[in-house]
């Protein structure tokens, strides 16, 4: 995992390694540390409002 992290990652992992498992556990906390739960909320609404509009291939 060391080889695919930089910079605030890399420190991130180092203070924080708990040698996760599974592999959810990780992304969980990766995902909670890097992106605010307003950018999610906002992601989630963002995919909540789009529909498909005529004559467009799903």
């Amino acid at each position: 995992m060391v080889v695919m992290l930089r910079d605030c990652g890399l420190t991130w992992y180092r203070s924080n390694n708990q040698h996760w498992t599974p592999w959810e556990k990780f992304q969980a906390d990766f995902i909670r540390f890097f992106l605010s739960s307003r950018h999610l909320n906002r992601l989630e609404a963002d995919i909540r409002q789009r529909t498909q509009r005529q004559r467009k291939k799903f």
